[in-house]
């Protein structure tokens, strides 16, 4: 009786002490975000390059050159809507950044027409950052380019940590 006395006891005791020692071990692997500008870039281009390969880095500002998320003027693609709402997820983790949306085309001679297309880009890819990852309209600056630049949009990425 003694021995099951004696083992209930240091079972107990077991019991206690091991779900703080799990909760301090917990605490300490939790993922913190780089806290300077240089390596917040790094782990943001990281992450965005697993789901858009084509992006570009100038010091600590990054660009997404998108080239094929659209079909014809404004209406994107599956592949498209899909990949800016997982770059949008991404974007809503890295809080600490301004993001600026560029939309082009340069399809027709036409400035008006080229100008209202690259309007109506730029805000369907805010559109699509601000329904799916609720990122805050004050971090988004948007603006059409009509242009003879031969891509469709370009999302810049500037790290601001406050």
């Amino acid at each position: 009786m003694k021995k099951i006395v004696l083992f209930f006891a240091i079972f107990l005791i077991g019991c206690s002490v091991a779900p703080n020692q799990q909760l301090e071990y917990t605490e300490q692997k939790k993922f913190e975000k780089p806290n300077n500008v240089s390596e917040y870039t790094d782990a943001l281009l990281i992450e965005l390059q697993t789901i858009h390969p084509q992006i570009e880095r100038k010091r600590n500002v990054l660009s997404v050159i998108i080239t094929d998320y659209f079909k014809k003027e404004f209406s994107l693609t599956e592949f498209g809507q899909d990949n800016l709402k997982k770059i949008a997820l991404i974007l809503a983790d890295y809080d600490k950044s301004r993001i600026t949306i560029f939309g082009y085309n340069s399809n027709s001679s036409n400035g008006e027409y080229n100008q209202r297309i690259s309007d109506d880009r730029a805000n369907k890819i805010a559109d699509i950052f601000e329904s799916n990852s609720k990122i805050n309209d004050l971090r988004l600056y948007v603006e059409g380019k009509s242009s003879d630049k031969k891509i469709q949009a370009e999302i810049i990425i500037v790290p601001t940590l406050k």
